[in-house]
């Protein structure tokens, strides 16, 4: 695995001094090492940049979708990075009650208040374009929007 952690200093100072960072059981360094090589070596270069014609491409699909589906019923700005469109519906509605109506129809979402410290967001849905192809993109948001609607 390869990866970063976002948080404060106190906590970074706790985990940098941890044993098994220490000891070099975590995080990975021989695979940090090869990355960090391979990306000074311009041998990722290629790799990145379609990567992001492939999200860019998923992106546009899923934004017209909702511009088509979605644009009577709920509020959203196209994200200019990240996986994820925050969509705020329009009228009131519990998403969280809709959740399984969409898994019927094997589409999904995840509930705004998944998201919230205090329960909030109740009315906001986000969906994710990073892991589906184009036509799964179009599909679940067609099938998605009924949910909606008929609620």
């Amino acid at each position: 695995r390869l990866g970063w952690i976002q948080t404060s200093s106190e906590i970074i100072e706790k985990l940098t001094v941890s044993g098994v960072v220490i000891s070099g059981g975590c995080p990975n360094h021989y695979t940090s090492l090869l990355v960090k090589t391979a990306i000074d070596m311009g041998l990722v270069d290629e790799h990145i940049e379609n990567i992001k014609a492939s999200y860019r491409a998923k992106l546009e699909i899923m934004e017209g979708t909702l511009q088509t589906h979605f644009a009577d019923i709920a509020e959203w700005y196209c994200p200019r990075g990240g996986y994820f469109f925050w969509l705020k519906m329009k009228n009131e509605v519990d998403t969280k009650k809709l959740k399984e109506k969409a898994e019927e129809l094997q589409t999904g979402f995840q509930q705004g208040e998944l998201f919230s410290c205090n329960g909030g967001f109740k009315d906001y849905i986000r969906l994710s374009f990073a892991s589906y192809n184009e036509s799964e993109i179009k599909e679940g948001v067609i099938r998605l929007s009924s949910v909606f609607k008929e609620s």
